[in-house]
This record gives structure tokens, sequence and C-alpha cells, in this order.
């Protein structure tokens, strides 16, 4: 259909739109001769005030809509940053990257998760603990007379990923703990420091003092 009726640029093909069966339902609701002629000034008002009910009837539609990525386009900013998404300069390119973001499935390896990271600033790096050097505590108590075993589970570094992030980008902070948890395994944590190793005394002239 084309004509004032329509609601986009151009329809073809297709049963009349809802601002056009509302239109008609006004027109009919006037009788016979209530209404003035198709097209007339009179009429141009009423096809108005069609299109005006019909968009306020898609409302509910529309809200509905946003649940979905792939159809939510009003929500489309907050799904990519949400998702640490940035699709391109189309609308089509920017939907299709945060459908496949939405629908993905995690990558929790180490390459994996240091790639996606490193998506949203690429200073950050995922430092891995070698085998030998990690903190790992055993059992306690095997040979106790009331208690078998340690009353909380036992520590090991190997359960954690260490993010190195030297510079913290306090904007970009929510998107990359929100890809750690939904990444990692549930037993797993995560630590995000900047440094490593330890300063013994700093203040805010940088003199450094060894008492």
């Amino acid at each position: 259909m084309l004509g004032s009726m329509n609601p986009l640029p151009m329809r073809v093909g297709g049963g009349p739109t809802r601002a056009e069966v509302i239109w008609r339902q006004l027109r009919s609701g006037l009788g016979t001769r209530g209404a003035g002629p198709e097209g007339s000034s009179e009429d141009r008002w009423r096809q108005a005030k069609a299109l005006g009910i019909a968009k306020v009837l898609s409302m509910q539609e529309r809200a509905a809509a946003q649940a979905f990525p792939q159809l939510g386009i009003e929500h489309l900013p907050i799904y990519e940053a949400i998702l640490a998404v940035t699709g391109g300069d189309t609308l089509a390119a920017r939907t299709e990257a945060v459908t496949a973001a939405y629908v993905g499935v995690p990558d929790a390896t180490d390459p994996g998760l240091e790639a996606a990271l490193q998506r949203i600033d690429p200073t950050i790096e995922l430092v891995v603990a070698p085998h030998a050097e990690a903190l790992v505590t055993r059992y306690g108590k095997p040979f106790g007379a009331a208690q078998d075993t340690a009353k909380w589970p036992a520590y090991s570094e190997h359960f954690f990923a260490f993010v190195k992030w030297p510079v913290i980008d306090e904007s970009k902070r929510g998107s990359v703990e929100r890809l750690l948890n939904k990444s990692l395994p549930a037993w797993c944590d995560f630590v995000i420091y900047q440094s490593e190793g330890f300063t013994l005394d700093e203040d805010p002239l940088d003199v450094t003092f060894l008492v």
C-alpha cells in the first residue's frame, strides 16, 4: 500500500495496515453520510488520528520486542553497553553483533578469555599462576576426632583468574566483571589488580621511605 496511511516509506502487497483499518472504522462510525469525501481536509485529519491511534496500540508490541536483542531496536544501545559489543556503523551490523554476543557460548579457556577481555581493553592481561608456584591449601584435620576435614573448602590459586589491568578504566570495569562472571565456572573467582609486588611506603609527593 502506498499513500498517507502507510507507516513506512513503501509497502507492496499484503492486507490493510493497522492505521488503515482504524481509519475505516472511524469513517464507518459516523454513518454513511457523516464523514466527508475521502482525501478531503476533514478526512486528512481523520487519517492523522488513525495513525496516532495505531502507534499507541503498537507500544505493547514494541515494548515486548525489547526483550530480544535481534528485535529490540530502542534498547540496542543498552545491549551494546551490557555485552560490551561494538558492531559497526549500520543498524543491521549492530543488531547482528549484539545477537551473536547474546546467544554466544562463553570461552573460559585462558587464550579465549584473554582475547575477550582485550576486546574490551587491549591493556588487560590474563596472568596464569605457574603450577609449582601456586598457593594451595590441603584439607585440615584429616585425623581429628570431631571433624574429618576442614570446615571451609581448601583455597587454591588454580581456581582464580588473575586479571592484570595496569590502568583501570572505571567506565569499562562493569563490562570486564560481567564477562568474567559469565565466562568462569561457578567454582572459580577472579582478581583484578594493577601491578605485581608491593610498596613499602609511599606518600602523595612520591617520596618512598625505608625506616
